[in-house]
């Protein structure tokens, strides 16, 4: 309970034994909270009752795309952004995904993003995200931001990369 910003409480907890990887992200709609588990994907949690939340069902993304991963570069799911039933992922070293998420208990990687430019020079990290409009807005590890028009959410394409620090494998 945060309506006292100066003295949160504790009301209800939720772990399962299968994900002790931690949460990066959490996502709140109406009765659900979507957590970004670290390579385990995407948790779906009731939150309806707040001192009892109950595990619904999860989805693990694609670890193997666009490349599999590597001592250094495992997928993480980090950040999260909600439009509708579209659950983008930022999936650490994993490009984005989109996960459908109108079955609570069969959510569906449907999308994969990544932005071409990007991966011809660096690994696509992407940490955060937030939607505006048919516009996503993705942080990018080391290499500034990448805006992804999701107009049409099955085929995303890249609409502006800002690179401020020319990134590159050898700086990344």
């Amino acid at each position: 309970d945060v309506s006292d910003p100066v003295n949160p409480v504790k009301t209800g907890q939720w772990s399962g034994a299968s994900f002790d990887k931690g949460c990066a992200a959490i996502c709140v709609d109406g009765d659900f909270a979507y957590l970004g588990a670290m390579e385990k994907g995407v948790i779906v949690v009731d939150i309806s009752n707040p001192s009892g939340p109950q595990y619904v069902s999860h989805v693990e993304l694609d670890l193997n795309w666009p490349v599999p991963p590597g001592v250094f570069s495992v997928p993480h799911a980090r950040g999260l952004a909600l439009r509708n039933n579209d659950l983008w992922v930022c999936f650490d070293a994993g490009g984005l995904r989109r996960v459908d998420v109108s079955d609570k208990q069969n959510p569906v990687e449907v999308v994969k993003y990544r932005n071409e430019t990007l991966d011809a020079v660096a690994q696509p990290a992407y940490n955060t995200a937030a939607i505006v409009g048919d516009y996503l807005y993705a942080a990018v590890d080391y290499c500034g931001l990448d805006v992804v028009d999701i107009s049409d959410p099955d085929q995303p394409y890249t609409n502006t990369w800002l690179n401020p620090w020319n990134c590159t494998n050898l700086n990344w």
